[in-house]
């Protein structure tokens, strides 16, 4: 008898609009078709930010995963071409169950600004996608 094999990695890309007014929007979501592993993010700056003062990006869960705080969204780490730090450890991935999002929350002024959401991730189980919310 053979050992169940887990699904394979998959790769989703998200455009962040950080020219939106203050307060939480959706990136990305489980949309009901299975749950997920969050196996891998990374954020690069496609342009720069300005006039907002920080961005968060987490999930929606009750006990929500964060993958870039405060500090390292502060609207100055934010220039063009930049790869940006995240707080996430990648050694521990998350789960990330139907129904709930990857979301970022901007803090002060609307301004403007856009970047590249890159996210690995592993269906738990059959059908698990990640979608644009």
């Amino acid at each position: 008898m053979y050992a169940k094999q887990p699904f394979g990695v998959k790769v989703a890309q998200f455009e962040v609009d950080l020219s939106v007014a203050a307060g939480t929007h959706n990136i990305a979501q489980a949309p009901g078709l299975g749950d997920i592993e969050i196996v891998g993010v990374s954020v690069y700056c496609t342009a720069a930010g300005a006039t907002w003062t920080s961005v968060t990006i987490h999930d929606s869960s009750a006990a929500a995963n964060e993958i870039m705080g405060a500090t390292k969204g502060a609207v100055e780490n934010f220039s063009e071409d930049a790869i940006l730090d995240l707080d996430w450890n990648f050694a521990r991935p998350f789960h990330l169950a139907n129904f709930n999002y990857i979301s970022y929350t901007i803090a002060g002024a609307t301004g403007s600004g856009t970047a590249l959401m890159t996210i690995q991730y592993r269906p738990v189980q059959k059908g698990g996608v990640l979608n644009p919310a």
